[in-house]
């Protein structure tokens, strides 16, 4: 339940408290074309790095039910210290509003601030310049508007992980008394992360 509020909260807005939470778990199929992200002169893995272990910047393995890790987790010989896996299609009903987030591949990396229309902060914005053009316009009373997220997919013992950018879309349905508020995504951008 805290991952499905944190990803909502880090499109920046909350949710109503849900209760009566009944989760289905099934996999996506993602977009095949994915355009590779580079590195803004001067910018590196080093940046990256930087970046992810930043004690404020939280990975999530679930939309819901699982404590937020600070920060990424990297050995003393430069390896993940831990698998970051896919998270996988969830719905979650709560009396009679229905959510149906679209799973993602990897954890995804929580950015728990508003920046000012940006999708992402300046810091990452620096690194990767194709983030310059992904906003977020996210109407959370009507629950639409399309935001980005990162993800980061890695494996045990591995000495490099993988990010990817999202773009998200929320939109909803009504019938009657009951609200379908449906999560979907689109994978953009995807880069390999030598640490």
């Amino acid at each position: 339940m805290k991952k499905l509020l944190s990803l909502i909260g880090s499109f920046g807005f909350s949710i109503l408290p849900l209760t009566n939470i009944f989760p289905i778990i099934s996999c996506s199929i993602q977009n095949p074309i994915v355009k590779e992200l580079s590195y803004a002169d001067g910018k590196s893995n080093k940046d990256v790095l930087n970046f992810l272990l930043n004690p404020e910047i939280k990975l999530a393995d679930s939309f819901k039910d699982s404590v937020l890790e600070l920060p990424l987790q990297i050995t003393d010989d430069n390896k993940l210290a831990k698998d970051y896996l896919n998270i996988y299609d969830e719905k979650i009903v709560d009396d009679n509003i229905t959510y149906e987030i679209q799973g993602i591949e990897g954890n995804q990396v929580i950015l728990d601030s508003i920046f000012e229309g940006n999708s992402f902060p300046t810091e990452l914005i620096e690194i990767f310049p194709e983030l310059e053009d992904l906003k977020s316009n996210i109407d959370f009373f009507k629950y639409s508007g399309t935001t980005h997220l990162l993800s980061l997919k890695g494996y045990k013992g591995s000495s490099n992980f993988t990010l990817f950018i999202y773009e998200v879309n929320l939109s909803l349905k009504k019938k009657g008394l009951y609200e379908t508020r449906k999560t979907t995504n689109r994978k953009l951008y995807k880069i390999d992360v030598e640490i």
